[in-house]
């Protein structure tokens, strides 16, 4: 988690946490719940056509059981 958070630009608060789950999307679910999270943000999967973004299992999962508001992006993006 340090290497991920070394990566959070200067002047941006970062909390960090951990959940264990049988799976991403469970696990995701449940720290939102926990967190009372209004917004999830996960990026795409990177193996679609011809190398574009993918809507890939994760995902997938939370768009369709998600009670919060989640944001897909894709490599690069800058939000």
């Amino acid at each position: 988690m340090e290497e991920a958070r070394a990566l959070v630009p200067a002047g941006i608060s970062v909390h960090t946490h951990l959940e264990h789950a049988d799976s991403f999307t469970h696990g995701l679910l449940a720290a939102a719940a926990r967190l009372q999270a209004n917004l999830i943000v996960i990026g795409a999967a990177t193996h679609g056509l011809l190398g574009r973004f993918a809507i890939g299992s994760v995902a997938g999962g939370l768009l369709h059981s998600s009670p919060v508001t989640l944001f897909v992006t894709s490599d690069g993006v800058s939000i």
